[in-house]
């Protein structure tokens, strides 16, 4: 009866070699997923900044808009004109302003929800291709040594657990198979964000044209 000392027979410099070979891939890995993570927070970073300084651009313009008014508030008391140019060209401009900040925001939360997907996604494939590396070893170990090893706290031959490491591995490929790809997930993500990231620079370029407007015409007045 097999016991929990009972000892490997076979090629053991073959399986040793194989060992060392799973440890290599198995940094390579962490080594790759390093590098996915690190691609996905620059990419997520630099969509964020853009969005963060049109952002602050249509507060800074929005800012600067008001308190020019409230300065020349006696100007608009006195003037009906002064207030048509208030009415129809600075106060369009102010709320195409929010417009822009709120598409702004919108797009920035957009972009952090698509880098998210994508590094879901690489990982998850990483993992895949990690754990059909980590069998295909396991299966080369398995025919270049014979035995008993313990797993899951119990002692079993060394090909019984190799088979059902392979069977787990199909198992999860399956259902990977059957889930939704990046491209279908990401799709609607990545159009909503171009609508929205256009928006946010339409609008800011009519406000700014807008209060440009309004600024002339209140100097001839």
């Amino acid at each position: 009866m097999s016991n929990e000392n009972d000892k490997l027979q076979g090629d053991l410099v073959k399986a040793t070699e194989i060992i060392e070979h799973l440890q290599q891939g198995y940094g390579e890995y962490l080594k790759a997923l390093g590098g996915v993570y690190d691609r996905a927070a620059s990419l997520n970073k630099e969509v964020c900044s853009f969005n963060e300084r049109m952002m602050l651009v249509a507060l800074g313009i929005l800012g600067i808009s008001i308190t020019s008014i409230i300065s020349q508030s006696s100007k608009f008391s006195a003037s009906p004109l002064a207030r048509n140019v208030l009415v129809y060209y600075v106060v369009p401009a102010w709320i195409l302003l929010a417009l822009s900040v709120l598409t702004c925001r919108n797009a920035m939360v957009l972009a952090l929800r698509a880098n998210r997907v994508i590094y879901v996604e690489l990982n998850t494939k990483m993992n895949n291709h990690h754990t059909q590396q980590m069998v295909l070893s396991l299966k080369k170990l398995s025919n270049a040594v014979s035995g008993n090893i313990t797993h899951d706290s119990k002692i079993q031959p060394l090909s019984a657990v190799v088979s059902e490491l392979e069977t787990q591995s199909l198992t999860m490929l399956k259902e990977e198979a059957n889930r939704p790809g990046l491209e279908a997930v990401t799709q609607q993500d990545t159009k909503n964000l171009r609508i929205q990231s256009g928006i946010a620079i339409w609008t800011l370029q009519i406000s700014f044209a807008l209060l440009c407007i309004a600024a002339i015409r209140l100097i001839l007045l």
